[in-house]
């Protein structure tokens, strides 16, 4: 049973693809104080998590606009992720993935390999 709350608990929360961190995203007029911790994470961890939102339909939502680390993360997770170029914004149980090329190349497309990518789990809360 245990499991079943915590698969409805994850069900609350969407999984976010950023390539950035926009700080207009967040409440951070309204708590004024507030911090942002911050995880590497290996890329095969967060195929792990696409595949497992995708299987207990948990919402994942991209927004990420680099066509060629879209395509890579689609096709290595099986998630169909599109190039996006809407604004986010912050929900209480966003769980926030900054996806980001190690040595980004301004002005021309790139082939995007695995080992191209840093990975960083964010969380946002206000300051006690």
């Amino acid at each position: 049973m245990r499991y079943l709350s915590i698969l409805e608990e994850a069900r609350k929360a969407r999984i976010v693809l950023l390539n950035a961190l926009p700080l207009n995203a967040f409440p951070i007029e309204t708590h004024r104080q507030f911090q942002f911790e911050g995880e590497v994470v290996a890329l095969d961890e967060l195929i792990v998590i696409l595949k497992f939102a995708q299987h207990y339909n948990i919402k994942v939502e991209n927004y990420i606009r680099h066509e060629p680390t879209v395509k890579l993360l689609s096709q290595l997770t099986g998630v169909e992720l599109k190039p996006e170029t809407k604004l986010y914004s912050y929900s209480e149980n966003d769980e926030i993935y900054i996806i980001t090329l190690r040595k980004p190349v301004r002005g021309q497309e790139v082939e995007v390999k695995p080992e191209d990518l840093l990975i960083v789990r964010v969380k946002y809360s206000k300051a006690n």
